[in-house]
């Protein structure tokens, strides 16, 4: 469903640099958790896990540097999409790349990827009211090449 969306995250391009500090990669007011309880939702989380990990590998990412973390936040989707964008900057170094979707509010999906250096950072957001919940769940997969 979205997760072909997410792997294009992945086509960030290498750069020569050390690895990024990923402290803010945590949305803001989040929880994290293991399943949201939504059967829809959880699919497209478990489509990104199983997924965006190899994606990763195969954009020479290292297997052994790959983080992945679902949260869970009462921030609306745009908020969300805020927060990655000006915490993710290129004056911070950072590069959004030009290849994802970003924000389909329609679907309630934000998917976007940013690199810095050697660092890769893929975000994937859901927002559950579209799919009979409450909140916005974040997924965030970092790693280092």
């Amino acid at each position: 469903m979205f997760l072909p969306l997410l792997l294009a995250a992945l086509l960030l391009t290498s750069c020569v640099g050390g690895a990024a500090d990923l402290s803010g990669v945590t949305p803001p007011d989040s929880t994290t958790i293991t399943t949201t309880g939504n059967a829809e939702v959880d699919k497209v989380l478990q489509e990104w896990q199983a997924g965006v990990p190899q994606a990763m590998q195969d954009h020479q990412v290292k297997a052994d540097t790959i983080t992945q973390v679902t949260y869970t936040t009462g921030k609306s989707l745009d908020e969300v999409k805020s927060y990655y964008d000006t915490t993710f900057t290129s004056e911070k170094g950072w590069r959004a790349s030009t290849r994802t979707p970003g924000l389909d509010a329609a679907q309630g999906v934000l998917i976007s990827g940013y690199d810095h250096g050697v660092t890769s950072l893929v975000v994937g957001a859901v927002d559950q009211s579209k799919y009979g919940g409450e909140g916005v769940v974040v997924y965030t997969a970092t790693g280092h090449k």
